[in-house]
């Protein structure tokens, strides 16, 4: 059987159906979960190598102007969903929510949210905000799972900030490029990239909603250091 991303998934939620209707929450909700993440970290490799390829091969057709079919569309898609999920899993819960909120459609709107995140995450941020600056932007190397400033950085980028009304505010558009290869993950024995044109191209073709999304903490519980 061909291991893709979707094999991990599908178990998950068979298990979790079957645990849960037998009313046994606790592996429905603790140990199914856990057992899911696991079988997709051991697959890591094998399945990132596979999104890694079949990525690269939408992203050429997209360029040289080949319209995607159905199939392919619902293979972003569910990379889309994939990452929303996967994403609070390994530490990044804002970039997984503004993800799956491109889901749901809208008239490219503002979405609000109140947390400190930007704020304990992010060197840039502070610095930012203590030298009065209206603009923070982040870079390639700063997508790398393994760079401080990536929960932010994947969640917010470009940020524009402010001081108003009492609060921190941190504002930023869910979109996606046209053209670009962010490297999530380079290791010597794992490698994801992220093709993000394909994401534009579906919110191009209506099937995913971009809109601004705002973050904000009040002044008086966060001192800048």
């Amino acid at each position: 059987m061909r291991l893709t991303l979707g094999l991990p998934l599908l178990i998950f939620l068979i298990l979790f159906i079957y645990q849960y209707y037998r009313q046994r929450f606790v592996m429905a909700f603790v140990l199914v979960p856990f057992i899911a993440f696991s079988m997709y970290m051991l697959a890591a490799p094998y399945t990132c190598s596979q999104i890694n390829e079949r990525q690269y091969g939408y992203m050429a057709d997209i360029e040289v102007g080949k319209p995607l079919g159905l199939l392919e569309k619902w293979n972003i898609y569910g990379l889309n969903i994939s990452m929303g999920l996967i994403a609070p899993m390994v530490g990044y819960p804002e970039a997984g929510l503004h993800t799956l909120a491109m889901m749901i459609p809208n008239d490219g709107g503002k979405k609000v949210f109140t947390g400190d995140f930007f704020l304990r995450k992010s060197a840039m941020v502070r610095e930012a905000f203590m030298k009065g600056e209206k603009q923070v932007r982040w870079y390639q190397r700063h997508y790398n799972i393994t760079n401080e400033e990536a929960r932010v950085a994947l969640a917010l980028n470009v940020a524009h900030i402010r001081v108003e009304d009492g609060y921190y505010k941190i504002k930023a558009q869910v979109s996606y490029p046209k053209k670009c290869r962010s490297h999530m993950i380079n290791l010597s024995w794992l490698k994801l990239d992220m093709e993000e044109g394909l994401i534009r191209y579906l919110e191009e073709e209506g099937w995913l909603f971009p809109y601004w999304v705002e973050w904000q903490y009040p002044v008086s519980d966060f001192v800048l250091n």
